[in-house]
């Protein structure tokens, strides 16, 4: 009996901890989704691939799904060749984006974008289990 009292008084301080922690992350959250810029669109991307040591330039289809943002990197022909998963930081104007490569599944990584006053985009990426970072910037087309 003492064990099932001790279960539920702990079950009731957890619900309380986490009924309070939701109520004060959302009041104190100010980059709700209406203050978050419109970065959906096609952009034009130029980067440098630390692991390939060489720089490339692709183009990028970012579309909004509810709160989070689809990202697709294309090849010159329109096929997705990488996609990736954004959502908005608590800080203004960053968008984290995890990315992967649907053909390799060992390959994946994030990517931290920053947008400008403008509209452009720069970034800094890495994949898994590396220890280099590599740089996009990116433009609306």
């Amino acid at each position: 009996m003492k064990s099932a009292k001790k279960i539920l008084i702990m079950s009731i301080l957890s619900l309380f901890s986490i009924t309070a922690y939701a109520q004060s992350n959302s009041s104190t959250n100010t980059n709700s989704s209406q203050n978050n810029p419109d970065i959906v669109g096609n952009y034009q991307c130029q980067g440098y691939d630390p692991f390939g040591k060489n720089s490339y330039a692709n183009p990028v289809t970012i579309t909004k799904n509810g709160d989070t943002y689809s990202f697709q990197w294309l090849t010159s022909k329109g096929y997705p060749f990488i996609l990736g998963t954004g959502v908005f930081a608590d800080v203004d104007n960053v968008i984290s984006v995890v990315f992967w490569d649907p053909k390799k599944a060992d390959y994946f990584g994030t990517e931290v974008f920053t947008i400008k006053p403008d509209g452009s985009m720069t970034a800094t990426w890495t994949v898994q289990g590396e220890n280099q970072i590599g740089t996009e910037s990116c433009k609306k087309k």
